[in-house]
């Protein structure tokens, strides 16, 4: 007869041999939400992009000035990058976070403070930080 060697697990079935956690366990894990979290505002001269992240910057959602239904030279106006954000903020806060911290990038960072006023106003999130 012969004699068996082991071999290493494939990739694919490399998490096989951890014990199985209950189903109510692994549906809690999954749905584990976070307090806090960021939004990094990347602004372009055609385009907004506002993505949402926890505090380990792991992607929870995302919106831009295109997804609000703006179009075309439209995307690069102030008023569309304000219906971006306050999206972003009304996403975020659905997602169950209460502050967050923003990072700003681009060429309008000049109206980064009077922007984020009156969107703390609006909005019931707590920003924290400002980069």
């Amino acid at each position: 007869s012969r004699l068996l060697l082991a071999r290493p697990l494939s990739s694919s079935a490399a998490g096989l041999d951890r014990p199985m956690q209950p189903a109510a366990a692994a549906a809690a894990k999954r749905s584990k939400r976070s307090v806090a979290g960021v939004l990094s505002i990347r602004n372009t001269w055609n385009n907004t992009l506002v993505t949402i992240t926890d505090t380990e910057y792991k992607v929870k959602g995302w919106t831009s000035c295109g997804t609000a239904g703006f179009k075309k030279s439209k995307r690069s106006s102030v008023f569309a990058m304000e219906k971006c954000l306050g999206d972003a903020f009304q996403k975020a806060r659905s997602l169950g976070m209460q502050k967050v911290m923003i990072n700003m990038t681009g060429p309008a960072v000049i109206l980064r403070k009077p922007l984020l006023r009156s969107l703390r106003e609006q909005s019931s999130l707590r920003i924290m930080k400002l980069r």
